[in-house]
């Protein structure tokens, strides 16, 4: 006989919640772990860019460790510049980040200069394993400097690689800490926690790739 069952909506949430709790836990009834995989694409990181520098202060930092005098030794990143775009992208297995930026420099004897131009730097990455997070650490490889003497584009150079080593690395891009979180799905004994234990990374041809690791245990409380 098939009988049919009217549910209101606080039963059809109860019936649903108890439903995904039953895959759930037949789903892993042989394994208290599994890893999950987040996949962070070009344009990923170009909203993320976008989003940065429409909404938030222009990042800056200083060029050298003494400034002094009236001229605020400076660089400012700008979102494109002189054709060349801020960027993260992706290029036979290697991460590339190209950095267009602006700038003053106090030169000796002919006082304040502005001037603009890119970096081209690779990224490499790290996992922090002491606090499971994932680090981006900026090699600059060439920089391009305009507007300004040859000679002393020469010396922004040198210390626009120095103080992008000093003032931005590392970068973190992902922090287990951040990542635990409890499972929607909770019946009489309680509900289960989504705990993240480890990370690993591999870079693809169009994407970076994070691996997480979660163990799933009783919540707390």
């Amino acid at each position: 006989m098939v009988g049919l069952i009217i549910a209101n909506g606080e039963n059809m949430k109860k019936i649903t919640s108890l439903l995904f709790c039953l895959l759930f836990l037949a789903s892993f009834a042989r394994a208290q772990t599994a890893e999950i995989m987040v996949s962070l694409n070009e344009q990923f990181f170009d909203a993320v860019l976008d989003a940065t520098f429409k909404n938030l202060k222009q990042p800056d930092f200083p060029l050298s460790d003494n400034p002094g005098g009236s001229c605020e030794e400076k660089v400012r990143l700008e979102r494109e510049m002189n054709g060349v775009k801020t960027a993260v992208q992706f290029r036979e297995g290697r991460i590339v980040a190209p950095i267009a930026f602006t700038g003053k420099y106090d030169a000796p004897l002919l006082s304040c200069l502005d001037f603009r131009g890119w970096a081209e730097t690779h990224l490499e990455l790290e996992v922090d394993q002491n606090t499971n997070t994932l680090f981006a650490r900026a090699n600059v490889k060439n920089v391009q400097v305009n507007n300004i003497p040859s000679f002393a584009g020469g010396v922004v150079a040198r210390l626009l690689q120095g103080s992008i080593d000093r003032k931005i690395n590392p970068v973190k891009i992902l922090a287990l800490d951040k990542l635990s979180f409890v499972v929607p799905v909770s019946v009489a004994e309680g509900s289960l926690k989504m705990n993240a234990k480890s990370l690993r990374y591999e870079v693809g041809q169009n994407s970076l790739n994070v691996f997480i690791t979660y163990e799933f245990i009783k919540a707390d409380g």
